[in-house]
């Protein structure tokens, strides 16, 4: 039996679990002590609820598909592009729209 899949568009909804996700992966890392975890999940969700309206966030949700319409499954993974303008400079006369 085979896996199916969503992926949709990330909402303004998904910036809780998006947030808790990216702290998470940090801690992992060992590069976030636990006693951070809180305080950046708060920022991040922050951060999400108004990159994702504005366009600068774009993020992919994956998650299994339900088996019954009437009961979404939870996004299990995340990729996700953020978008940030960059100022003119000596080598790039223009400003332009750059990926981190």
């Amino acid at each position: 039996m085979s896996d199916s899949f969503t992926v949709r568009t990330a909402t303004v909804a998904d910036a809780p679990i998006l947030a808790r996700h990216r702290a998470e992966m940090f801690r992992d890392m060992g590069v976030l002590p636990e006693r951070l975890l809180d305080v950046l999940v708060d920022a991040s969700r922050r951060y999400f609820e108004e990159a994702i309206p504005s366009g600068e966030y774009a993020g992919l949700p994956l998650a299994r598909r339900p088996r019954r319409k009437s009961s979404p499954a939870p996004a299990s993974s995340y990729a996700g592009s953020c978008r940030i303008r960059t100022l003119a400079g000596a080598r790039s006369p223009s400003a332009r729209k750059a990926s981190c």
